[in-house]
């Protein structure tokens, strides 16, 4: 046939940036999201997902990943550092970051969102990470978010995104059902949306965030 395929181009709609890697999965850059001030989260800061191996070396650095910021060793997982040459912080936090059951570690997600917020100021891409990319490594995801404006709606979205991953189900949808744990436990902090109630929370008890901080983060991470 004489036919062919016009030359053009197609704009993907929507914020979702995901990345494909050879040992990591479930794999995203955190940009693209609507935020405060009608303004989106940057690409190519943030970037979440699976424990990776060394399969995905080549493709950290040309995302310009420097930081390895692992979040396993509670709840599972085995903590090891995979890269020699990307900065290494483990923080053994749980899906449950409040739960008395399983221990206390809001402390520590608010001291991972406090060194984002330094890595982020030296200009350094930051991978966090747990074993499948999902409830730790979502909680994360959601208070970053959340402190940035991002709107509830959105916030769901992220997290329930890992289900067309390689950990196929509905995060709320579990007999523990963290999403939902960590959703109700975050309306019990003044404020009337997501942000303000996420900004109360991280500024407040062990290891407290400051406002500053938090404006730091804003001007760091919006556009």
């Amino acid at each position: 046939s004489d036919s062919g395929v016009q030359e053009g181009c197609f704009v993907p709609v929507g914020p979702l940036r995901m990345i494909k890697a050879n040992a990591a999965s479930n794999v995203r850059d955190l940009g693209g999201w609507k935020a405060q001030d009608g303004k989106s989260i940057a690409y190519g800061k943030l970037f979440r997902g699976t424990q990776t191996g060394s399969a995905d070396h080549d493709l950290f650095v040309s995302l310009g990943i420097s930081v390895d910021l692992d979040l396993r060793g509670n709840g599972g997982g085995s903590p090891s550092q995979v890269f020699s040459d990307l900065e290494y912080l483990n923080l053994k936090v749980y899906q449950f970051m409040y739960k008395g059951t399983s221990g206390y570690t809001e402390d520590l997600y608010r001291e991972a969102l406090r060194r984002i917020i330094e890595w982020l100021d030296q200009g350094k891409g930051i991978y966090f990470h747990c074993i499948g990319g999902a409830d730790r490594t979502g909680t994360l995801a959601f208070l970053i978010e959340a402190l940035l404006g991002v709107e509830e709606n959105d916030l769901n979205k992220d997290y329930e995104l890992t289900y067309f991953s390689s950990q196929p189900r509905t995060r709320d949808n579990t007999s523990d059902r963290p999403f939902r744990q960590l959703v109700f436990y975050m309306k019990t902090f003044p404020g009337s949306t997501p942000q303000e109630q996420v900004t109360n929370w991280a500024t407040t008890g062990e290891n407290a965030l400051t406002l500053e901080e938090i404006q730091l983060l804003k001007e760091l991470m919006l556009e």
